[in-house]
């Protein structure tokens, strides 16, 4: 039928509407990434970017980043600080 069903797709996928439906119910459904599309087909675009800076930070903690920033769109997370007499150099 070409349909993914959400149990057969890729972890990552998983986790982002895991945070999704998370956000649904923190905000008593206002925000609804299932389903408020005219086709009735989920739309996670209101979370997604900023799931995946927090996957990329994530990503860079574990390799053992201490001073990063990460631009996604509009989307910042800085940790750490830059070196004395060095500003932050973004990396996209």
């Amino acid at each position: 039928s070409g349909e993914l069903h959400l149990d057969g797709a890729d972890a990552d996928v998983r986790s982002m509407f895991t945070l999704a439906d998370r956000l649904r119910v923190r905000t008593d459904g206002y925000f609804d990434p299932r389903g408020h599309r005219d086709d009735g087909r989920p739309d996670p675009t209101g979370v997604v970017k900023g799931w995946s800076v927090d996957e990329a930070i994530a990503g860079l903690r574990v390799a053992g980043a201490r001073n990063v920033q990460v631009v996604a769109g509009g989307d910042l997370v800085a940790l750490g600080e830059p070196e004395p007499g060095r500003p932050w150099i973004a990396v996209r």
